[in-house]
C-alpha cells in the first residue's frame, strides 16, 4: 500500500502550493462539535433550570509529529506565518480549510540528526 502524505496547502497565489509532510503526524486531535450552551435560573423556587443554545464554537485541530532535517524545518516556519486559510488533507482523505493558531518546535538532541524537532500544530477549522 502506497504512503499518502498529510498536505498543507495554499491556494492564494492563484495556483496551488503543497507542503507534503516528510513524516505524517504520529498523533491527531480531530475536530469535533463543541456546542454553546448557557444555562440560567428559573424565577420560581421549584423551577428547573433554562438552557439556551447558541451557534457551536469554532472547531480546534491538534496534531503532533517530528521534523527531520532543516529544510523541512525552515518550510513550516515558512507556513506557520501564513495568516490566511490553508487547506488541511490527512492521509485518509479528510480534507479541512483552516487558520494556523500556535506551532511549537521541541528540540530532541540527536547527535547524527541535529535538525530534529517535535512539533505540535493547533489549528481552526472554518465552516
Amino acid at each position: 500500500m502506497a504512503r499518502v502524505a498529510w498536505t498543507l496547502t495554499d491556494n492564494s497565489t492563484g495556483s496551488p502550493v503543497v507542503l507534503s509532510f516528510e513524516i505524517n503526524p504520529n498523533a491527531a486531535d480531530y475536530p469535533g462539535r463543541n456546542a454553546s450552551i448557557s444555562e440560567e435560573a428559573g424565577t420560581s423556587p421549584t423551577s428547573s433550570p433554562i438552557l439556551f443554545q447558541g451557534r457551536d464554537k469554532i472547531p480546534q485541530f491538534k496534531f503532533s509529529g517530528t521534523v527531520r532535517g532543516q529544510s523541512f524545518y525552515q518550510d513550516l516556519n515558512t507556513w506557520m506565518d501564513k495568516w490566511y486559510p490553508l487547506v488541511l488533507a490527512d492521509d485518509l482523505g479528510n480534507t479541512w480549510n483552516v487558520l494556523t493558531g500556535s506551532w511549537s518546535f521541541k528540540r530532541i538532541n540527536r547527535h547524527k540528526e541535529p535538525w530534529t524537532f517535535d512539533v505540535t500544530v493547533e489549528l481552526r477549522v472554518l465552516p
